[in-house]
């Protein structure tokens, strides 16, 4: 049962910390292309 609210909420923030990686991987690409 607590694993399965973890699990639930732990999709959402999964998410957001791949967006979150996403955007500063580009910012890198960008600067060391710079």
């Amino acid at each position: 049962m607590v694993y399965l609210l973890f699990s639930q909420k732990a999709v959402p923030l999964q998410c957001v910390f791949h967006s979150i990686r996403f955007k500063v991987n580009k910012g890198w690409s960008k600067a060391l292309l710079l």
